[in-house]
């Protein structure tokens, strides 16, 4: 069989239609038409992808060198630390002086120990040391507390600190107490500077009591009494004693009694001897305003017969009823209380409650107790 023969044999097996038809051709002509033109059009398309390639290498690298967020951050953008807190003092942690003075003042009391003041002074930096008097040189246990914005300021041993530190803000403030032999608080001193008086103030603590000023520096009196300065200043109110130092005397006076610590950050905790809130015979009736009292201190007021709780106070009565026990009155309309009426009939001797009957849903409890509910 020659070759055409056997290549129309082929052709007849296959199909008597030629596979490849006219239409199959223009269709494969057009397509390779248009892949030119995409290649006219674009010819630096490699290019530039590599070009795209390097620029987002680049940004990478510079974002894990600058430790940076985002490679398109303003360098005048405040960073954020890891909680996301920024670190802009105009914005972030500014010390408002009047404030701390204040809270401070109203926290400080000569029966706080080295230890207590290390957690009570909620400052930016502190430090416990024995510091050497430049004058006499004599080592004293020293705690240093500084107040101030941002990172500006770096806390040292024996700084020796000017006005102008503190009207940059250098510190904003400081606290420093003098530590007796026996870790007592001996002696204080806060100092800042006042925008008001345009001069450094200095409050130097002698002891709790009344502060007045002297040759230009605020100095605080001793007093007779070692107490809180707030629960001096509420002893004072109560008996219309506002300018004069409290005494021992001045306790016996005192029939009503409002502990206000609204203006602190969290509860306020009163502390003090058992003996002063022991003289407080004639005390009947006290208001705990955003306060709290231990039940070792409530149960030396001798004749106490009513007690008010007013806002963030107490969840429930488990950590004073001890001190409660003589009281016939309570009022807990206007606090945090959360408890049940058997939390309120643990006390003994109550009679009159004025609460909140939606805070209290099992209140009935009490009437069935012979205990007079009121809602005011």
């Amino acid at each position: 069989m020659d070759s055409k023969k056997l290549k129309d044999a082929v052709n007849r097996k296959i199909s008597d239609k030629p596979l490849y038809t006219e239409e199959d051709r223009r269709r494969f002509y057009s397509k390779t038409k248009k892949n030119k033109l995409w290649s006219i059009k674009v010819p630096a398309l490699p290019h530039i992808l590599t070009l795209l390639l390097i620029l987002l290498l680049v940004g990478g690298a510079t974002v894990f060198l600058n430790g940076t967020s985002s490679p398109f951050q303003s360098a005048n953008d405040p960073v954020s630390d890891e909680n996301g807190v920024g670190e802009n003092p105009s914005e972030q942690g500014e010390v408002n002086i009047a404030q701390k003075v204040k809270e401070i003042k109203g926290t400080f009391s000569y029966q706080l120990n080295v230890e207590e003041a290390e957690t009570t002074f909620n400052s930016n930096s502190s430090l416990t040391y024995m510091k050497k008097n430049p004058v006499t040189g004599v080592e004293t246990l020293t705690s240093e507390f500084m107040y101030y914005d941002g990172e500006s300021f770096v806390h040292k041993e024996d700084m020796t600190l000017t006005g102008k530190d503190y009207k940059e803000g250098k510190p904003a403030l400081s606290f420093e107490i003098t530590w007796g032999a026996d870790k007592q608080a001996d002696s204080a001193i806060l100092v800042y500077y006042s925008e008001a008086e345009g001069r450094v103030v200095e409050e130097k603590f002698t002891s709790d009591g009344f502060i007045y000023d002297v040759d230009g520096e605020k100095i605080q009196i001793k007093n007779h009494l070692q107490m809180q300065e707030l629960v001096l200043e509420a002893i004072g109110e109560s008996i219309g004693k506002n300018s004069k130092p409290i005494t021992e005397k001045d306790l016996s006076l005192v029939k009503e009694l409002t502990i206000d610590g609204s203006e602190f950050h969290g509860i306020y905790d009163i502390k003090g001897k058992a003996e002063h809130f022991s003289m407080m015979e004639n005390l009947e009736h006290l208001t705990l305003k955003q306060a709290a009292i231990p039940p070792e201190l409530l149960k030396e007021i001798p004749n106490l017969r009513k007690v008010t709780f007013r806002g963030p106070s107490i969840m429930d009565l488990s950590s004073v009823s001890e001190g409660l026990q003589k009281i016939t009155h309570i009022n807990i309309k206007n606090s945090s209380f959360r408890g049940n009426a058997e939390d309120l009939m643990t006390l003994q001797n109550l009679k009159v409650v004025i609460l909140d009957k939606s805070n209290v849903p099992d209140w009935k409890r009490l009437e069935e107790a012979g205990i007079e509910v009121r809602e005011k």
